[in-house]
């Protein structure tokens, strides 16, 4: 039996699986955004392991997402899982970074440094990343002209990325980059941080993944297994 802590988890694949590992007789740590969304899943919470609470576009609250976690104990594994879509707008958090950039890129970074280490780590990326760049150079697009696909595909080449060096240097922890599983309608509803900025017009740019969520790479890794592995769900 695996504690398995999981961003994101008040709706989408996050919620499925969830419910999914849950079934299988695992401890799961939930995330919600705030105290209404937690209400909203009081049932799923009851048989959770615990539920924490923050807004993931907040440095503060992802420093106290960080801290409610490592309360409950060390995780088995973190599931990233939360994330939004393409943005109408930049947006600002409460720091002053890009929406997309605080919820796809820094909090995944912020909670992997603060969460006591697991053993596995798993970040759900998309097969959109083909389309970021790599270059560091305005990454929060202060001076470039907003392009909400652009910035998406950025951030998940960044969820990417973060997974690869975690491989090389914790190679003791199993890190795994998810690909596709924001691509479909059912899944682009996974712990997203809804707002009047998410873009409708995107809905024709995606593309079908073949897969079913998160499950199958969970909760129990091979023994003496480690390194990134980048595949498509």
């Amino acid at each position: 039996m695996a504690t398995i802590f999981i961003t994101g988890s008040t709706d989408g694949l996050g919620r499925a699986a969830a419910e999914s590992l849950l079934g299988g007789g695992h401890r799961v740590v939930l995330h919600a955004r705030s105290p209404d969304r937690a209400a909203s899943i009081a049932e799923l919470a009851s048989r959770a392991a615990g539920i924490v609470t923050g807004d993931l576009r907040s440095a503060v609250e992802t420093r106290g997402i960080a801290d409610q976690v490592n309360a409950i104990g060390r995780m088995d594994a973190i599931i990233h899982n939360a994330g939004v879509y393409a943005q109408r707008s930049r947006g600002s958090t409460p720091e002053g970074h890009a929406g997309v950039l605080a919820i796809n890129t820094l909090a995944p970074y912020m909670l992997t440094a603060l969460i006591e280490r697991p053993r596995r780590l798993v970040y759900l990326s998309s097969g959109l990343h083909r389309g970021g760049e790599g270059s560091l150079a305005d990454l929060d697009w202060t001076k470039r002209i907003w392009d909400p696909a652009k910035a998406y595909a950025e951030s998940k080449l960044h969820t990417v990325a973060l997974a690869f060096a975690l491989a090389r240097r914790w190679p003791n922890v199993l890190s795994n980059a998810r690909l596709g599983a924001h691509e479909d309608g059912r899944a682009q509803r996974a712990g997203r941080h809804r707002d009047r900025t998410t873009n409708p017009g995107m809905a024709g740019r995606k593309r079908r993944s073949r897969g079913e969520g998160e499950r199958p790479v969970l909760a129990s890794p091979p023994a003496g297994a480690a390194g990134a592995r980048s595949r498509r769900s």
